[in-house]
């Protein structure tokens, strides 16, 4: 039987691109965030779009509105793949802790989290939100799901600093692989080179840089929703770091008021600095 490990975190902390980075090895298979099939039967594959023919029809009308849908992918997937990891993730969302309570076999949480204040910027940029109490507040509360669940169960579970993912890729993922139970592959800094055997959905966007091509990302840019929708500047940031894992600093150019909140926030800080002191130390 396959091992289920789940990687988990608010919007925006890299799963994304952790799930591509994992999934490209041989015995790993990333699902993505699948729980869009218990909300959305008509939701796809987000690398192959409508062409995607392993997420049948079938399968995501069996998922729709069915606690059980963790096992009924789980049995779906081992069927097909031949794999001894199979990697879940899920963004923050309402009822993320009624969606873990669902997924019976559980064997390992990778926590992926990134300061406070990158949180706010991501937040802040892609889905306009400048609520400061109401983004710490969410952040407090998906971790402390997490946490909960893992102590609860005892399900063992390792912390990563999206910082060191993107500034010691190779570290965080050598360690990644002894607690998934595969072995490190050189290959996996290179997802893009298993793009035919990625069936990930949902996402953010930006990250799919790392699998789709130039071409077909390029297409994706210039389309009026990206230019409506996202700055010049970040637009472009995203085209100099295709396929590049960057640490993005951006939230450093916060007003100063609002760093201030985010500073004075006691919760949040307080798990900033739970999550900091439990982190993979490379």
């Amino acid at each position: 039987m396959a091992r289920i490990i789940f990687i988990g975190g608010t919007n925006f902390c890299g799963s994304t691109l952790l799930s591509f980075l994992l999934g490209s090895h041989p015995d790993c298979f990333a699902t993505g965030e699948i729980h869009h099939f218990y909300f959305d039967q008509d939701h796809f594959c987000s690398i192959h779009w409508g062409k995607c023919d392993f997420w049948t029809e079938d399968i995501r009308k069996a998922c729709f509105k069915n606690p059980k849908y963790y096992d009924l992918i789980r049995d779906y997937i081992l069927e097909r793949k031949n794999t001894s990891v199979i990697l879940h993730s899920s963004k923050l969302m309402p009822n993320l802790r009624v969606h873990l309570d669902n997924q019976n076999q559980l064997d390992g949480i990778i926590f992926l989290f990134k300061r406070p204040e990158a949180y706010y910027k991501s937040v802040a940029v892609h889905m306009k939100n400048m609520e400061v109490d109401k983004n710490m507040s969410d952040y407090v509360r998906v971790y402390g799901n997490l946490l909960e669940r893992a102590n609860r169960e005892g399900i063992p579970y390792r912390v990563v600093f999206y910082d060191d993912l993107a500034t010691n890729t190779k570290s965080i993922l050598v360690k990644l692989c002894e607690f998934t139970g595969i072995s490190y592959r050189e290959e996996m800094l290179e997802p893009w080179r298993k793009s035919d055997d990625f069936h990930t959905v949902a996402g953010n966007t930006g990250m799919y840089m790392h699998v789709w091509g130039r071409d077909f990302f390029e297409k994706e840019l210039n389309k009026e929703y990206w230019k409506n929708t996202y700055s010049e500047e970040h637009n472009t940031w995203i085209r100099e770091n295709f396929r590049k894992i960057s640490l993005d600093e951006k939230w450093k150019t916060l007003d100063p008021e609002i760093l201030k909140k985010i500073a004075g926030h006691k919760p949040v800080q307080e798990m900033f600095a739970r999550l900091m002191g439990e982190k993979i130390e490379i």
